[in-house]
């Protein structure tokens, strides 16, 4: 290989150093030397110009004192290398080539495949559809919308919605064909490693009669037997003396609604199983945060300052008090309270039930005869329930404490709780015996034989507990009006007339009779009802008698 030598200047041409004149010099600056040594690697140097060229031990090229290598075969080797690097690059930019056409059909094969396919990891509600077509899946949705089927239970409700039952359908070919315009087919290389949920494109539809037909049978036989809730309110604490807030409760019954907007909300996304609970019950309207309830309250518990007791004849027979007021007390729909007063007069009416003595069963004691019971007539107590409604009201307005007397439309001569209100003047008449007294404080001050009503279920004397309504001296007695005429069955003049039924039968004188006692009230000389005397006995008993004294007529 030849060199140009750079330090000649141009004063000399470049020439091979064979052919160069030159001397030889054993040591020092710009000789050449030759040696040899038993191995025959001695260096040989030459010198041309002041310059040197020579060989070194190794076979190198020496030039001014650098060496340059110069071996044939390490020029081979090189060539050699230089020209496999080349086939390597052109072999790997063969696979290169092959690497990336495998790549791009293998890149179109899968946006073709994915163009009618869903990739891997996909899911359409609770379905794997992954590398599905859209028909299967289509097909697969249409089945189950079908076969569905959904199990309500919770709070006594078990019942199973079908298909039919819920009128559920889909349209099963739009859903699969949005969920595969969902994503990009040729950007499946990097989506297949990703997850794909269209759940959220199931659009299931219902018929809402059908279900709602279904829901309403089963929670009405479920609210046949259920509780219904209760508003807080307010409610008498006997232990207290006074009005409190009650809490609301509840209950059991289902809310149809609740429980039909959340089996509705299920069958469309095709719910398998529904819980009903506690929070789809029929809840109150008014609850113990209610602040109108404490004011409620605080009103009511102003109508129990009244505190009185109930008398008849100076008897106790009632205590009105904050216990008992509490009951007559109540809510209106704003929650204000009131005195209800409907609630007051079925009170009295019941008091009355237990006090009113007319027509009462007794069970007495006299001197006409010894121990009966009788029952009927007007005689006795009877409470104005009109009035004594009044009163009371009035009364609990107005805190009133101490005794209030109770008004009456009847009255006896003495109140006994135990019904024996006859007190100690009494009339006396035994039916059987054909006998009546006259008791004042327990003594007989007068008595006779009579002749009553002839026993023939229209002409008796009435048995019962009556009072003398009046008495007549003289007077004119008048019977019945003849059906069809204006003229009355009888018209007789007495001496003496006192009435215990009304005006119509009575105690009186009977001159025709020609005798009194015995059985001839029933032997066809009874009266029409009245109680007939002897004219000196019925003066007697009109000279003793008071009007309003008891008439017992009893057998």
């Amino acid at each position: 290989m030849a060199n140009k030598n750079k330090g000649a200047k141009g004063k000399h041409a470049a020439q091979k150093p064979s052919k160069e004149k030159f001397n030889s010099k054993k040591g020092g600056k710009g000789s050449a030397s030759s040696q040899s040594g038993a191995s025959g690697s001695a260096a040989k140097t030459s010198t041309w110009s002041g310059k040197s060229w020579g060989t070194n031990s190794a076979g190198t090229v020496q030039y001014g004192g650098t060496a340059a290598a110069y071996d044939a075969s390490a020029v081979e080797a090189y060539r050699q290398k230089r020209n496999q690097k080349k086939r390597t690059k052109k072999i790997a930019g063969v696979v290169v080539g092959i690497i990336v056409a495998v790549l791009a059909v293998v890149y179109i094969a899968g946006a073709v495949f994915f163009s009618s396919h869903f990739l891997p990891n996909t899911t359409i509600g609770d379905d794997d559809i992954s590398l599905m077509t859209a028909d299967a899946v289509a097909s697969d949705l249409e089945a189950e919308s079908k076969s569905y089927t959904m199990q309500v239970t919770g709070e006594r409700l078990d019942l199973t919605i079908n298909a039919t039952d819920s009128g559920v359908n889909i349209d099963a070919t739009s859903v699969a064909s949005n969920a595969m315009n969902s994503f990009s087919a040729w950007e499946w290389p990097v989506l297949i490693f990703q997850s794909h949920d269209y759940s959220n494109l199931l659009q299931y539809a219902y018929d809402g009669s059908t279900l709602g037909k279904t829901i309403k049978q089963a929670v009405n036989k479920v609210n046949k037997t259920a509780t219904a809730p209760t508003n807080a309110t307010i409610a008498y604490d006997s232990d207290e003396g006074k009005f409190v807030v009650q809490k609301e409760k509840a209950g059991t019954k289902l809310d149809y609604n609740k429980v039909m907007d959340k089996v509705t909300d299920s069958v469309l996304s095709m719910t398998e199983k529904v819980t009903i609970t506690e929070d789809e019950l029929q809840q109150p309207s008014v609850t113990s945060t209610d602040s109108r309830l404490a004011t409620a309250a605080d009103n009511a518990n102003a109508y129990l300052k009244a505190n009185f007791k109930l008398t008849i004849d100076g008897t106790k027979v009632a205590t009105v008090d904050a216990d008992q007021i509490s009951e007559w007390v109540t809510l209106d729909k704003n929650l204000n309270p009131s005195f209800n007063n409907d609630a007051l007069k079925t009170w009295v009416a019941n008091l009355a039930s237990e006090v009113d003595t007319v027509g009462a069963k007794r069970t007495l004691t006299t001197s006409n005869g010894g121990t009966y019971t009788v029952s009927g007539g007007d005689y006795g107590w009877s409470i104005n329930q009109d009035s004594l409604v009044t009163k009371i009201e009035n009364a609990v307005k107005d805190g009133k404490t101490g005794t209030v007397k109770i008004p009456c439309s009847s009255e006896g001569k003495a109140y006994s709780t135990s019904g024996n209100d006859i007190g100690k003047r009494y009339v006396d008449v035994n039916l059987s015996t054909q006998h009546a007294v006259k008791d004042v404080n327990g003594k007989k001050v007068w008595e006779a034989d009579v002749v009553t009503g002839k026993p023939d279920g229209e002409h008796n004397t009435p048995t019962g507990v009556y009072y003398i309504k009046n008495k007549e001296s003289p007077s004119t007695l008048i019977g019945q009006m003849i059906s069809g005429t204006n003229t009355p069955s009888y018209r007789t003049k007495v001496q003496y007339w006192m009435p215990f039924v009304e005006n119509y039968i009575g105690f009186h004188d009977a001159t025709w009779q020609s005798a009194f006692g015995g059985t001839r009230y029933k032997d066809g000389y009874g009266s029409h009802g009245c109680v007939n005397l002897s004219l000196s006995k019925a003066g007697a008993l009109y000279d003793v008698i008071q009007i309003g004294d008891p008439v017992i007529v009893h057998k």
